[in-house]
Parts: structure tokens; C-alpha cells; sequence
């Protein structure tokens, strides 16, 4: 049998005959024979292969149209070109969705710290591994030690602006604007008055030019979940003092630049404002960091 209908070409090519229409109607796939008097369509075997062809280029990406012009050039350079063109969309469009998976698993994350919240404003000493992060200048800003001594979470949302738009200024995507960190001067912290110089966000997925890796080592930490205490205290900028505090009293070393890291916020759960769950690091050197009353072993 070399001739067959509609519905049996459909069936033997795993398509349905509604495709089979758009190929005609589209000049792909042109039935050998059209019934004048019936108007039925007729394909023969030879035509299969056509089909193989088009479902091939159909399953690649490229339109009814981009098809029909490469089964009229029959010109297999310009099929490469337009197949190298489609990799670079695909490339692309694999990218985006790896970045909503990450933002999605963020999400998931920051959900699962609100719903079980960890031990907070207990210090410990920590070692923290290498993390991939995008750092950002922003407008400087001393930090405050309360709540009516200056707007700190202005000050604050000015800087997530300007890390907002230098990502977007960079052409980066702006899936990696989530829980942006603050950063603080060594020198700053040294003379207890903590100046915020950048912020960073973190990079899992290695894009940008300027990555750089937090260095590993000992940091002294504490997770807070509140910006302000209710006597209107700036938490941070108190228990920085007390980082300071014990650096002193054990004999540890201030080694580098203090990171607030946003483990959660709360807009997008209870729509009260900008409201954070931290945790502060700052890194220290420890000559027997076992020995310490503050050790923490993860």
C-alpha cells in the first residue's frame, strides 16, 4: 500500500490529521494527491520522510515558517545557521529557567526558615565556608544605635536600590535581587561606630565579571529576627558591640569586613513592612577555636 489518507498518514507518523491540514495549508507537506471530485487528501510512503524532517526541525524550535524556507532552499548551510541561532535562544531561555529555579528554591527556603525559626540572639563562633557572592557599592552610611537616632532602614532601602540597579545596569539578571547583605569596614568596626561601604548578593550560578568568594575561616555570629528591639534598640548595631565585646575579652583578632546576611524578610508573609530575620558575621582570628565558650560545631 503506497497511498494513504489523511487519517492513516496521521496515524502511521504519530501525528493527528489536524497537524496534517496546517502542513498543507502552510506549504510543508503537500499531499502527492488531491481527489478533485471528494476534495480527499492522498500521502505516499515516500512522503514519510518529509515528516520525519519537519517533526525534527519542528521539535528544535524553529517556526512553520523558518521550516517551509528550509524545505524550499534545501540548503543545509542555511539550516545550520538558523539551528545555531535557535542553540543561543535555548541557551538563554535554560538559563532563565535555572535562575526562577533558584529563586524559587530561595523562596522555599525562606518559608521554611519563618514557619521553624532558628535559635536567634545566641552567639557562636563559626566556621563559614566559601560562598560565591556579586558585591555593589553603595551610598555609605554610618550605623545607627537606635531606632530614633537616624532612619536606618531608609538608609537601607537607599542602598537596595542602588544594588538593584547596578544589577540591572550590569545586565545581570534580576532574579539575584533576593535578601541582598549589607558589608562593614574593618576600620569601622574597630572603632565601634560600624559603616556600611557595599552590599552584596549571592551568586550560586557564577554570573557576572566581578564575583568574588567570602573568605573561609572563623566568624562570630548570631541570628536576630528583629531589626529593632521594643525599646527601639538597632539589634545589629548592639550586638556588634558585643562581637567587639568578646573579641576583647577572649583575645580574638578582628580579620575582616563584618556581613549582614537577610535570611528572611517578612513582607512577602505578613505584610507588616520591611521587617528581617539577620545574621551577622564577623570573622575572627582564633588560635584554639575549640577551646572557645562560643564554639559551635555544625
Amino acid at each position: 500500500m503506497d497511498r494513504f489518507t489523511t487519517g492513516q498518514m496521521a496515524q502511521l507518523n504519530h501525528v493527528t490529521k489536524k497537524t496534517l491540514m496546517l502542513y498543507h495549508k502552510e506549504g510543508l507537506l503537500i499531499p502527492e494527491e488531491i481527489d478533485p471530485a471528494t476534495g480527499y487528501r492522498y500521502y505516499s510512503l515516500s512522503q514519510c520522510s518529509t515528516l520525519d524532517v519537519i517533526q525534527q526541525m519542528k521539535l528544535a524550535g524553529l517556526s512553520l515558517s523558518e521550516i517551509r524556507e528550509v524545505l524550499d532552499k534545501k540548503d543545509v548551510a542555511y539550516l545550520q545557521t538558523l539551528l545555531n541561532r535557535q542553540t543561543r535562544q535555548l541557551e538563554r531561555a535554560m538559563e532563565q529557567l535555572r535562575l526562577s529555579q533558584n529563586a524559587t528554591r530561595e523562596l522555599i527556603r525562606t518559608c521554611g526558615i519563618c514557619l521553624n525559626k532558628p535559635v536567634c540572639n545566641v552567639i557562636t563562633l563559626e566556621y563559614l565556608p566559601r560562598r560565591r557572592i556579586l558585591r555593589f557599592p553603595v551610598p555609605p552610611y554610618y550605623m545607627a544605635a537606635c531606632r530614633d537616632e537616624d532612619p536606618q532602614l531608609k538608609n537601607w532601602e537607599i542602598a537596595l536600590r542602588a544594588i538593584k540597579d547596578a544589577i540591572v545596569g550590569q545586565g545581570l539578571p534580576l532574579a539575584l535581587f533576593h535578601n541582598a547583605g549589607g558589608i562593614a569596614s574593618l576600620g569601622s568596626l574597630k572603632n565601634r561606630r560600624p559603616q556600611i561601604i557595599g552590599g552584596y548578593v549571592f551568586n550560586p550560578q557564577g554570573l557576572g565579571a566581578r564575583e568574588e568568594y567570602w573568605p573561609v575561616g572563623y566568624y562570630l555570629t548570631v541570628t536576630l529576627d528583629h531589626v529593632f528591639s521594643e525599646d527601639g534598640t538597632h539589634m545589629e548595631h548592639a550586638y556588634l558591640q558585643k562581637f567587639l565585646d568578646i573579641a576583647e575579652e577572649e583575645g580574638y583578632t578582628l580579620c575582616g569586613e563584618y556581613i549582614s546576611e537577610s535570611l528572611a524578610e517578612t513582607p512577602a508573609f505578613l505584610f507588616e513592612g520591611r521587617e528581617m530575620m539577620l545574621r551577622l558575621w564577623v570573622p575572627v582570628q582564633v588560635e584554639k577555636p575549640e577551646e572557645s565558650p562560643y564554639y559551635k560545631l555544625l
